[in-house]
């Protein structure tokens, strides 16, 4: 966003901003969090973020100006290309967190058809009119 709405000369600063902000985020929020989680309950953490989401949509609302889209025309790779691409990550995602344990089997099962689906939106989206 930083590169689509500010001017050329503004860029590096805002984006040496972006970054502090990024670093700042990074090193509070272990700190915030644990002290959250000591005085409260840990499910505060995941409140923390629902006014600075709100915050952030409402205001993105109100002083982001509306850009055209770049590629107006570009579609969505509907239905392959995103089925494909979920049960992908979604076999990924379960076979790394099963690996350790007791369902070991079935991560390891999980892997294998994560990778086989990665091969298959591979082949997919090498022959897509737009791929992503």
């Amino acid at each position: 966003m930083v590169t689509s709405y500010l001017a050329l000369s503004l860029r590096g600063q805002a984006l040496g901003i972006v970054a502090m902000f990024t670093m700042l985020g990074a090193a509070l929020g272990p700190v915030v969090g644990g002290f959250l989680t000591s005085a409260f309950s840990w499910r505060f953490i995941f409140y923390v973020n629902l006014p600075v989401g709100i915050l952030a949509i409402v205001l993105g609302l109100y002083l982001l100006p509306s850009l055209s889209p770049v590629a107006p025309e570009a579609r969505l790779d509907l239905p392959p290309g995103v089925a494909l691409i979920f049960v992908a990550l979604g076999t990924l995602i379960y076979g790394l967190t099963s690996l350790q344990g007791a369902a070991a089997m079935s991560a390891v099962l999980a892997l294998i058809v994560s990778a086989t689906f990665w091969a298959f939106f591979f082949f997919r989206e090498r022959r897509a009119a737009e791929p992503p």
